[in-house]
């Protein structure tokens, strides 16, 4: 998608509600919404596998995420997907990859851009409710050179666990992610 869209609720670069399966596909456009807006899908219920946004992401009140907004079915599944784009959620719950989960799995990504919300800011997840997420990563040196000028900016992976990232969830330096020394090469 290379156009600008901008709706109520539930909206996405590629579809609002997701229920099926969305394979290599992108956005580059601004996506805009009130609530639950995501730069592939606002709410997946199925799978988006190998699909990135770089477009501009912002939910004026809340769920707003690099891929998608929100994800609550079990069988719901994000992978082998990235985010490079700039996510804003004026009042919570917004992260690079996504705003809220509440089930399924999100692996095999990372998030690049601009993090920013009042609170449940994460640079992956902004909310981890329920479902896994595993082998994402941030690009740390992109999120130490930033600074917001009114609201406030992702600090680690989850935005809403008291916990660190973990091993298999965590920032790496830019030239980790990169190259034929990038993390997960072999």
């Amino acid at each position: 998608n290379k156009a600008n869209i901008s709706s109520t609720s539930t909206v996405g670069g590629i579809v609002g509600i997701n229920r099926g399966e969305i394979l290599r596909t992108y956005n580059t456009a601004t996506i805009s919404a009130t609530n639950t807006v995501g730069g592939i899908a606002g709410d997946n219920m199925g799978v988006i596998a190998y699909s990135y946004n770089m477009g501009y992401i912002k939910a004026s009140s809340d769920i707003s995420g690099g891929i998608a907004g929100l994800q609550t079915e079990n069988t719901a599944q994000i992978y082998a997907s990235y985010n490079t784009g700039n996510v804003l959620a004026n009042v919570s719950l917004v992260g690079g990859i996504i705003g809220k989960i509440d089930a399924g799995e999100i692996f095999d990504i990372y998030a690049v851009g601009q993090i920013t919300s009042k609170s449940n800011i994460g640079m992956i997840a902004g909310q981890l409710m329920g479902g896994n997420i595993y082998n994402a990563y941030y690009d740390i040196t992109a999120l130490e050179f930033f600074k917001p000028t009114s609201l406030s900016k992702a600090t680690k992976a989850i935005g809403d666990l008291e916990k660190l990232d973990t091993d298999t969830v965590r920032g790496l330096l830019h030239g980790q992610m990169i190259g034929i020394n990038s993390i997960g090469q072999t």
